[in-house]
């Protein structure tokens, strides 16, 4: 609503609703006047890829009075940008107003080496892409490689729109005449699927209206890492284990509704593994309860594919462990969990402390140590995959004091599961246990 009242030229309107806005988000009481924001924007200069400031440039289609009109734009479409944050609303306002963005590098001291590529507002590669289908029917796609040239666009759209309606009327004088084709542009072409998605459609999508993806889409992927299809033939191999691991073992702890019910959506899987800047790497990521994706598949070989230890390291350890995340997402875990170890947390920090400095302190793994939610996955996934000896040892290497406090959150987690979903964690423990010493003998060659 700012925005429509300083575009119409009704700047107290405008001013007063960033004022309400202010008044529910800002920390300190602060009180806009259009004299400040007009000095502040007016005592900056404009944003450059060397030299960045929160004043933008405006390429707009239309006419901005620059004494009071550009400043308060500026100032609300500041203030969205923060509002708005991740919320992938920007673009909008970058195109509206021809704002030209920049991919710079950065150096991790913050000093800004030199921009790499821009995108100005006319730039083809802003404009949404027709869809797939649409394309192969015959419609030519979006331009890519050219750019649009925005001041000549208001004379084109004229030219397109007398052009529409000679056609139409083309149409219509021409149709009493000639008798229309029939045939659609847009033929109903689908692929059959392979004997591979049959089978991920039955024991997959029907039963628990799961989307096992196996082939990259790159819009569903982490573009923070550069990442590769996973092998359709290990592909195969690892859904079967999957299932028999994960589905079919609470299955038969808790019955089918409950992998029905609380599973996420899509499973992906992806070729290699996902590195991080700081040396670390992702093992496999849960997204809001919807999305749980899995790397490194292409590594696979026809001996780890039967090796328990290897494939908990990889996939089952994490696939639990982001399964929990889903589990708490609905249902909360006792905040007092939170409170056992509340100061030994330390953050982005973790992956510099050995798995057995941590034990000592009361965390199960180094990642545990991270954040109070991740301790708890970290509980969940370990006591369900380790054997009582592991375990076991584990909590000898933990000493007195760290034993002791692990003892104390793997009773919160187990309390978790049995009262809030009626799992009894080491009942399921014997069943995943119980099938990963079957993992050599389960048939990996056929979809059945």
């Amino acid at each position: 609503m700012p925005e429509a009242y300083a575009l119409t030229g009704q700047y107290d309107k405008a001013l007063a609703d960033l004022n309400s806005e202010l008044k529910v988000l800002a920390k300190a009481p602060t009180t806009l006047t259009l004299e400040s924001i007009k000095k502040f924007y007016k005592g900056i200069s404009y944003y450059t890829p060397m030299s960045p400031t929160p004043k933008k440039k405006f390429h707009a289609d239309f006419d901005i009075e620059p004494e009071t009109q550009e400043p308060l734009l500026q100032a609300i479409l500041q203030m969205r940008r923060l509002l708005t944050m991740h919320e992938g609303l920007r673009m909008q306002d970058v195109k509206r107003y021809g704002i030209t963005i920049y991919r710079r590098q950065i150096l991790q001291s913050g000093k800004i080496i030199a921009p790499t590529d821009s995108l100005t507002a006319s730039d083809p590669r802003l404009a949404v892409q027709l869809p797939v289908e649409t394309i192969k029917a015959g419609l030519q796609a979006n331009p890519r490689n050219t750019k649009i040239n925005r001041r000549s666009s208001k004379m084109k759209k004229t030219y397109i729109v007398f052009a529409l309606l000679a056609m139409v009327f083309g149409l219509l004088t021409s149709c009493c005449e000639e008798k229309l084709n029939s045939q659609t542009i847009f033929p109903d072409v689908t692929d059959k699927p392979d004997h591979l998605e049959e089978w991920i459609a039955d024991n997959y999508l029907l039963p628990y209206n799961v989307d096992f993806q196996y082939k990259l889409d790159e819009i569903e992927t982490d573009r923070k890492h550069n990442l590769v299809p996973a092998d359709s033939a290990k592909s195969a191999k690892l859904a079967i284990i999957i299932k028999y691991m994960w589905f079919d073992a609470y299955n038969e702890v808790v019955g089918q509704s409950f992998i029905k019910e609380n599973s996420p959506r899509v499973l992906m899987l992806l070729g290699n593994p996902a590195y991080n800047s700081n040396g670390t790497e992702t093992l496999a990521t849960a997204e809001g309860g919807y999305k749980v994706t899995l790397y490194r598949v292409n590594s696979l070989t026809n001996k780890l594919l039967r090796d328990y230890k290897t494939l908990n390291y990889l996939f089952f350890h994490t696939m639990h462990h982001e399964f929990t995340h889903i589990l708490n997402q609905r249902k909360p875990y006792d905040t007092a969990f939170d409170l056992i170890t509340p100061s030994t947390y330390i953050s982005g920090e973790w992956y510099q402390h050995s798995d057995e400095e941590c034990l000592k302190e009361g965390f199960i793994t180094n990642y545990a140590r991270s954040e109070p939610r991740e301790d708890f996955a970290e509980l969940m996934s370990i006591y369900i995959t380790d054997t009582p000896e592991q375990w076991n040892d584990r909590l000898k290497k933990a000493g007195t004091k760290g034993a002791e406090l692990i003892n104390q959150k793997i009773t919160f987690v187990k309390a978790y599961m049995q009262n809030s979903w009626n799992v009894n964690l080491d009942q399921l423990r014997d069943v995943i246990l119980r099938r990963g010493e079957s993992l050599s003998s389960l048939n990996l060659e056929t979809l059945n």
